[in-house]
């Protein structure tokens, strides 16, 4: 019979593997019901006033940034899309 010693860092580097699925949320993955980060448009929207207000509305997209030269407006936008 052949014994074949395994290495710490193999047997670590499989454990992280395997712990990583039940850890992963279902969005990252894009699960039933969710969508994979990979599907969704990312885009930055420029002029957040009055028609702009529109793009800032997520469907099948991200907003990752926007910009304005109104304050007030800039403000609105950012809490309107949030953080996330």
């Amino acid at each position: 019979m052949l014994h074949k010693a395994i290495a710490r860092r193999d047997l670590l580097s499989g454990a992280l593997a395997a712990a990583s699925f039940s850890v992963v949320p279902r969005s990252a993955l894009g699960g039933p019901g969710q969508k994979a980060p990979s599907d969704l448009l990312a885009r930055g929207v420029v002029g957040t006033g009055g028609r702009g207000q529109a793009f800032l509305t997520p469907r099948d997209r991200r907003v990752i940034a926007v910009c304005d030269v109104d304050r007030n407006h800039l403000e609105a936008a950012a809490r309107k899309v949030g953080s996330g």
